[in-house]
């Protein structure tokens, strides 16, 4: 630093401490510009000394005092300071004494922060303080979950004279409960669901009284205590059965040789069967219906309306829904590509676009799901105008909708998928549709025939051809709500037809055959034998809208042959009873020496169990059509 700059500072400061007040410095900063004067002085001193200009004892001298004056000057502005700040001290004393106090210009009596608020008083001036900056709120937490489940798919199945079954999806697990009664005071409930497991319910309505409306709600309530109800609905059991007439004798007439009656079948209870048990039953005579012509099975009752027209349209297998969403539309895609109507059975022409593995959604009326072979992307496709849209599956270079016989969620949420990886091997995928995530990733020992979602959405299987108990045998089941999703149980050793079934209270179950129908309860593989003995049929549990009943039809048969449920379409309850309710003859009777595998009966029911698909040879021979049976007239 030059001098001349240094002499210019002292000049400055000098001016600074002659004038006072005139500036109106305060003692602390008279202070402060002493202390500054001590050290430019020491400096002009040192720099003097550095240019050959000074003496060197003078200038370290003069520094030393520099130092000595700059100490004294900062103490005396400490001193200052402390006064100060003991006058406020004292001033705050005194204030308190007296039961008021001026603090920082507003004045606060003591009194009033005891008693409550008092008059406004006028604030004494103070100087205005350099404004602070407002620290930064601390944002609020948003509050807890204070909606209740969104209520949807409210379904009443399975109506009896005394019973009635009702199903509700919601948006969020929760609890479950029906109310209902004569008039929308309801007054009576059903059991309680306290568990939050599901979002799927079905509550079983029992102890009503036989032909009469019924008004009905139904009550959920999530985790967080949030409370929803439907709207009223209603529902009319069935009514009570006619007694037979007893008929009058007539006049007895001498005696003619008369034929063999004609077989009167049992009456229906409603659009489902009379219960009865297993037994062998004679197939009569019947002609094959013409195209969208109706007969009456003679055995059974059940109206059989012939569907298809062409030869080899027909349905694809049991364990593919042929109906969409709600009824109104039914399909035939594994043999012919042909869209129908769903009451009718008009054809309504090509399915141009449809995927491989295509299955009905369940929610979606205008809605397959499905896959192709060598493709990597699942598939959405509408029927409606043959659109389709894609989810890629990186990391594999191929994904299978269950291979052929997997079968999604009730609410479509979870997809099961076969997946074969890059670098080789299989892998068993729970794809969930809403979250768009993989779930589920199980690495497999060997391909398996089959992978399928249970109608919860909980539970993925994977079907082995090998029985036994190995990893690459059997049936193996993953947990989605286990600590480890992705290791596999045990669930049975007996691989043949299989297909998910629920009890009545909407217990999932696998049925399969093995040594008869058997059901193995899917959250503890416990069994029960549905019926011992029959183990030659397809099984097909796409009734999801009827619990508590599971279908059957016979696989390979011959003529000749007499054991119980030879040749008939129908339904067993789950629940181990033996009760089942016939439809049907198949008709489709063909000996093994001619065996042709499309030609099988492949007997699958629509959602609400009220009617059956199949297809076949009629009594063996001819072309292969497609058959739809009722026990309601298809008519006016």
């Amino acid at each position: 630093m030059k001098r001349s700059v240094l002499a210019a500072l002292a000049t400055v400061l000098a001016v600074l401490l002659v004038t006072p007040t005139v500036i109106g410095f305060t003692n602390s900063e008279r202070n402060t510009i002493n202390a500054l004067t001590a050290r430019v002085a020491a400096l002009e001193a040192l720099t003097a000394v550095v240019q050959g200009e000074g003496d060197t004892q003078a200038a370290v001298d003069s520094a030393q005092q520099a130092a000595i004056d700059a100490l004294e000057a900062e103490n005396a502005a400490q001193q200052v300071a402390i006064t100060t700040l003991q006058s406020k001290v004292a001033a705050l004393e005194a204030a308190v004494t007296a039961n008021s106090a001026s603090i920082f210009g507003l004045d606060v009596r003591v009194s009033d922060l005891e008693a409550g608020p008092a008059p406004t008083a006028t604030p004494i001036p103070a100087p205005t303080p350099t404004p602070t900056p407002a620290p930064t709120a601390t944002p609020t937490p948003p509050p807890g979950d204070t909606s209740g489940p969104i209520i949807t798919a409210v379904v009443v199945s399975g109506i009896t004279q005394t019973s009635a079954d009702v199903s509700w999806t919601l948006s969020e697990p929760g609890t479950g409960q029906v109310e209902y009664g004569l008039t929308t005071a309801y007054g009576s409930l059903t059991t309680r669901e306290n568990r939050f497991d599901y979002s799927a319910h079905l509550q079983p309505v029992t102890g009503l009284a036989a032909g009469t409306l019924y008004h009905f709600r139904v009550v959920s309530e999530d985790a967080s205590g949030n409370e929803s109800m439907s709207g009223d609905g209603t529902f009319a059991t069935l009514g009570l059965a006619q007694p037979t007439p007893t008929p009058v004798p007539p006049p007895t007439p001498a005696p003619t040789p008369t034929p063999a009656p004609t077989p009167t079948p049992p009456p229906a209870v409603g659009a489902y069967p009379a219960n009865s048990t297993l037994a062998y039953k004679a197939v009569p005579s019947l002609a094959m219906p013409g195209y969208l012509a109706e007969v009456r099975d003679p055995t059974y009752g059940g109206y059989v309306t012939r569907i298809s027209n062409t030869a080899g349209h027909r349905n694809q297998y049991p364990k593919k829904q042929p109906w969409n969403a709600d009824g109104t539309r039914a399909a035939f895609t594994g043999y012919g590509g042909r869209l129908l109507d769903g009451v009718t059975y008009a054809d309504l022409g090509g399915l141009p676009g449809l995927p491989g593995r295509a299955t009905w959604s369940n929610v979606d009326p205008d809605l397959m799901w499905g896959s192709s072979n060598g493709d990597n992307r699942l598939r959405k496709y509408r029927p409606s105008d043959g659109t389709t849209t894609y989810r890629a599956f990186p990391g594999y270079t191929e994904v299978d909708l269950g291979n052929a016989e997997g079968n999604l969620s009730d609410d479509d949420r979870y997809i099961p998928l076969l997946a074969y990886p890059t670098g080789g091997g299989w892998q068993a995928l729970m794809y969930d549709s809403v979250a768009d995530a993989v779930v589920i990733t199980a690495t497999l020992p060997a391909e398996p025939d089959w992978v399928s979602i249970s109608p919860t959405g909980r539970y993925m299987v994977v079907s082995y051809s090998p029985d036994g108990s190995g990893s690459a045998q059997g049936f193996k089941i993953y947990d989605r709500l286990a600590a480890s999703p992705s290791t596999p149980r045990h669930l049975a050793n007996v691989t043949t037809h299989a297909d998910f079934a629920r009890r009545a209270d909407g217990t999932e179950l696998l049925v399969h055959l093995d040594g008869g129908v058997k059901a193995t309860r899917l959250s503890d593989g416990s069994a029960t034998m549905l019926l011992a003995g029959y183990n030659v049929g397809h099984v097909s549990g796409r009734n999801i809208d009827r619990w508590g009943w599971v279908y059957l039809s016979n696989h390979v048969y011959w003529s000749s042959q007499t054991y119980p449920g030879y040749d008939q379409l129908f339904a067993v309850r789950t629940d181990g009873s033996g009760t089942i309710q016939a439809f049907a003859h198949a008709r489709t009777i063909q000996d093994g020496s001619a065996f042709a595998y499309e030609a099988s009966t492949f007997a699958v029911p629509n959602r609400d169990g009220t009617k059956v698909m199949w297809g076949g040879r009629w009594d063996g021979s001819g072309s292969i059509y497609s058959y739809v049976v009722s026990m309601e007239p298809a008519g006016p």
